[in-house]
């Protein structure tokens, strides 16, 4: 902030004072040096650049460039009130020494301007004034290439209140605001707020909307004190949200064939916010891409098992010496791929036989491949594994144990040092009839029929998933309980339980008859239908089997006693 020969009357400098601003530069260094600049000049209602030329400074010399003669001469104009000089030249940091004078011809009455070697795409800015003594100054300018938008945020009330002012620039163009007018002029902001005329200071931030990271923005503070006749500069601290930069996720833990988008996560000094950055990732990599690959944009991809590391380089444009004094940043994060396994999730055992529609063994594969090795780490006494090797196994029910909860036998592939999550079996067998049912209704050959039906479940309690043969069998030779009785013991009749939804299960039916009513000898007694008497006839031992119709073969899930009485049928436990 350069004050020029007309000085602004924020100044509050006496009337009539013409200033004479020049610029001093000094060679600091042991070479020649060519330096150039430009001269950013505003007045009440315009503003414009001037070329300060080119010139080459010997070792240990100083340069004066002469604004006010360049004022005088036209080239910048008399009522211009402020300028933002802009050097440059090809060297090291701390070759060149610069700074701006503007004095009256007495050189009593004027101001001295230090130059800001300092750009950011965020600031937090020192206490601005605007009481009876004091009023302040504020400037932002775009120090990049290209156009971008500037806001200028004024903190007041303990910082519980702001006041935004927002502008797009193109290179070299300024937000200029004069604190103490604004306030005065109860001009409303972008959100249409006002500063309320008691307000005397604050503080302010400043951002670049369009750029996170980047030196792009630079910014000056003048504070006039009308008491003492004193104007002075302050500073603002810059604050890319550089700091603590880190990945999200930090680790990985996945499987084969699934993808993930890493997120680069800068914290904000300015705002004490975690400030999204992955935009401003660059060169993305992976330590073995033959574990997991990543995109040019941070999206991970799980390729084979295994573990690796993940990085991407974080950059702020610029020197070394401008703000945040860190071009670039690397940030890795681990990756573990775990072999998946895939497969059936359940092994039935059957006593040997092997029903349709029931998996007694089960192959797992392992995306490791060949390299794979299997482990049993949960019910190791429920399976038994054909091969620890390999790039798949097959799983058999051990038929000396079950599964007590569904999914509780765990198997994992280990591959590249990297183990599978738990892929989770269920052991399961026929166990039990559950769900009795009886129903007994004349018949014109038997005298009656009783249907003995049941649910035929697992050791879990669970109806079987599909229709299943079953077979009984006769465990003792026929009691008659009737003196006299000749009625005979049925030979065996096996069948097939068919599933049926409702009942969530297969249905098994023992259907249980009296004699032919026709046999020659007669039979003692005859049977009857719906006698509704207590006279039981005969009753005789047996099993229910599951899995085969052949008698007495698969898993048995029943051993009752089968009666006979004069009008139905009936089976009971002890």
């Amino acid at each position: 902030m350069m004050a020029l020969a007309t000085p602004d009357p924020a100044l509050y400098l006496p009337p009539g004072t013409v200033l004479q601003p020049k610029i001093f530069l000094r060679n600091a260094s042991n070479q020649n040096l060519v330096v150039g600049g430009s001269l950013r000049w505003r007045a009440a209602t315009t503003s414009g650049t001037a070329d300060l030329g080119t010139r080459e400074l010997a070792p240990g010399s100083l340069a004066t460039i002469d604004v006010f003669a360049m004022q005088r001469n036209g080239i910048v104009p008399m009522d211009a009130s402020w300028a933002t000089p802009v050097i440059s030249y090809a060297g090291r940091y701390g070759d060149l020494v610069a700074i701006v004078a503007s004095y009256d011809a007495a050189g009593k009455i004027g101001l001295q301007t230090p130059f800001n070697d300092l750009a950011a795409s965020r600031w937090a800015g020192s206490r601005w004034f605007a009481d009876t003594l004091r009023n302040s100054i504020i400037t932002v300018g775009n120090a990049s290439d290209g156009s971008t938008t500037a806001n200028l945020t004024l903190h007041y009330n303990g910082g519980k209140t702001r006041y935004e002012v927002e502008q797009s620039l193109k290179p070299g163009e300024q937000i200029w605001l004069d604190v103490g007018e604004l306030i005065q002029s109860q001009r409303p902001d972008k959100n249409g707020t006002v500063i309320p005329p008691d307000v005397e200071y604050g503080t302010y931030t400043i951002r670049d909307v369009d750029h996170l990271l980047g030196q792009t923005l630079y910014e000056g503070k003048l504070t006039i004190d009308k008491k003492f006749g004193h104007a002075s500069y302050g500073c603002g601290f810059c604050c890319d949200p550089w700091a603590g930069q880190y990945l999200s996720p930090s680790q990985v833990d996945t499987s084969v064939g699934n993808s993930w988008q890493f997120t680069i996560i800068g914290f904000g000094q300015c705002g004490n916010e975690n400030v999204d950055l992955t935009a401003n990732g660059f060169n993305w990599g992976s330590g073995n891409t033959g574990v997991a690959t990543v995109s040019s944009t941070g999206l991970g991809h799980a390729v084979g098992p295994g573990s690796t590391s993940m990085w991407s380089y974080i950059n702020t444009p610029g020197t070394s010496h401008k703000c945040p004094y860190h071009v670039i940043q690397t940030i890795a994060n681990p990756v573990y791929v775990r072999p998946a396994i895939s497969g059936p999730n359940t092994v039935w055992w059957f006593n040997g036989q092997n029903p349709a529609g029931y998996a007694t063994s089960i192959t797992l594969t392992s995306s490791g491949g060949a390299s794979s090795s299997w482990a049993i780490t949960a019910g190791a006494s429920d399976v038994t594994l054909s091969s620890t090797s390999g790039s798949s196994t097959t799983v058999s029910s051990s038929g000396a144990a079950f599964s007590s909860a569904p999914g509780d036998v765990k198997i994992t592939a280990t591959a590249n040092g990297v183990t599978s999550s738990p892929f989770s079996v269920t052991t399961r067998k026929p166990a039990s009839l559950i769900s009795p049912s009886v129903s007994t209704r004349c018949d014109s050959q038997f005298g009656y029929e009783t249907d003995m039906s049941y649910v035929v479940a697992d050791q879990l309690g669970t109806g079987l998933p599909t229709s299943i043969d079953w077979n009984e069998k006769w465990t003792t030779n026929a009691n008659p309980i009737y003196s006299g009785t000749n009625w005979p013991q049925n030979p065996v009749a096996p069948a097939t339980a068919l599933y049926v939804s409702s009942a969530g299960g297969p249905i098994l039916i023992d259907g249980i008859t009296g004699p032919g009513l026709n046999n020659q000898p007669a039979n003692i007694p005859q049977p009857t239908c719906n006698a509704h008497t207590s006279v039981e006839i005969v009753n005789w031992g047996q099993a229910f089997s599951v899995g085969s119709q052949a008698t007495g073969t698969g898993v048995q899930v029943r051993l009752d006693t089968l009666h006979k009485w004069i009008d139905h049928g009936v089976h009971t436990q002890p």
